[in-house]
């Protein structure tokens, strides 16, 4: 029963700690490329100016502006996985303190939630400038074809919501 309820509090603890990391890092980018707060749209590109990236990179871009979004995609995979590397430790504290014989020492996890959410803020900082950065490369023409994409996706968005309420489409589990 002690492990049982120790296995649980972990789990929620675990859980807080993502929750809290993934809002942290929730964010829009503008028109047309909103993340859903909520429902089976909810997943996708989490970080502040993503969509908007993931459509620049669907334009006729220049070379500089293909530069530019090699390194924002390779940049952010670099800081994520040090990112990660960096919890990995907190996490196996965390366990420890969940699954151990003593006290849980719950202003040590606070200060652990905050510091993971300003690592993970400071990242969307980086991030969400290196997009602005691109925006400002893009030409009138190539700012006009993105206003278009932005509200073709809203459409399909609609429509498939649309769609699942009504019953007409499954809900789709996981990532694609």
């Amino acid at each position: 029963m002690k492990t049982q309820i120790r296995t649980l509090v972990f789990g929620l603890g675990m859980a807080a700690l993502g929750a809290a990391g993934a809002t942290t890092v929730s964010a829009v980018a503008g028109p047309g490329f909103e993340r859903p707060a909520h429902g089976p749209h909810a997943r996708g590109p989490k970080m502040p100016g993503a969509r908007f990236a993931h459509a620049v990179s669907k334009l006729d871009v220049t070379d500089e502006q293909q530069a530019m979004l090699d390194d924002l995609r390779e940049s952010t995979r670099a800081d994520m996985m040090a990112l990660h590397q960096a919890h990995r430790a907190d996490m196996d504290g965390l366990k420890e303190q969940f699954l151990g014989d003593g006290d849980v020492d719950r202003d040590a996890l606070h200060a652990m939630l905050d510091e993971h959410g300003a690592d993970r803020l400071a990242m969307a900082h980086t991030f969400l400038d290196k997009v602005v950065d691109l925006q400002a490369t893009l030409t009138p023409d190539q700012k006009a074809e993105l206003r278009d994409l932005a509200g073709e996706m809203e459409a399909r968005r609609e429509q498939r919501r649309e769609a699942i309420e009504s019953g007409e489409a499954p809900r789709r589990r996981g990532r694609r």
